[in-house]
């Protein structure tokens, strides 16, 4: 019985999160984490655009960092790796 539960319960949420994705398309709104997550794909995967950016920065300060968070992570690598270095992929903390 608990099973049915969870699975219509899961099967709802679903719906719900889709409904969510739909209105936001029709909107054209992004969330933060929309507008993050595009800027780490746009820098990881356009070099020439992540070598522009990181020749715009002498130094980066960042307030409330997060290391737990990935995304935030991914952008700081992205934006602090050796300015020489254009792999398509997020570098590692060395």
């Amino acid at each position: 019985m608990q099973a049915g539960f969870f699975l219509s319960l899961a099967s709802l949420l679903d719906e719900l999160q889709e409904q969510y994705l739909d209105r936001k398309r029709a909107e054209g709104a992004l969330t933060f984490a929309d507008v993050a997550g595009l800027a780490r794909t746009i820098l990881r995967d356009h070099p020439d655009i992540r070598k522009s950016e990181k020749a715009a920065f002498e130094a980066i300060m960042i307030d409330e960092f997060q290391d737990n968070n990935e995304l935030q992570k991914e952008l700081l690598f992205l934006l602090a790796e050796d300015p020489n270095r254009m792999d398509a992929s997020v570098p590692s903390p060395q």
